[in-house]
């Protein structure tokens, strides 16, 4: 179910462009939306420990994922993340984007409980109404 739902997220932050680089910012803006609601449960450190490890898990299928890092400095590693998305075929980008977003959540699932996961992020998944939409644009 996380599949789809996660699939349905990157497509519909993709909209009708299909290369990689509306992948890379379907990618960003999903995201942003997860980060955001997860920062204030397990903080920004803690969600950036689960990306890098939700990383680490996809460079097994996906090795050009494999950031560059720097002993030491903990960088951002969005920017990077961002320019490898860019750098692939649309379709192999829609692939590796949406395995890492599999396995953050599945990781959080591990971490905090699903019940508490799909609380807390199924609202991203999850497309929202023509009213919704439109009470969002004039906040």
């Amino acid at each position: 179910m996380k599949r789809e739902a996660v699939t349905k997220a990157l497509t519909r932050h993709i909209g009708k462009c299909t290369d990689a680089r509306a992948v890379a910012q379907a990618f960003v803006n999903t995201w942003q939306q997860i980060a955001g609601a997860l920062e204030k449960v397990v903080g920004r450190r803690g969600v950036s420990v689960l990306l890098e490890r939700a990383l680490y898990l996809t460079t097994k299928h996906h090795s050009w994922l494999q950031l560059p890092s720097e002993p030491g400095k903990e960088p951002d590693p969005l920017p990077s993340l961002i320019a490898a998305i860019e750098a692939q075929s649309a379709s192999e980008s829609i692939e590796a984007s949406r395995l890492l977003l599999e396995n953050f959540t599945e990781l959080l699932d591990t971490l905090i409980g699903e019940s508490l996961t799909d609380r807390l992020l199924g609202a991203i998944w999850i497309a929202p109404t023509p009213a919704s939409a439109k009470k969002d644009s004039y906040e």
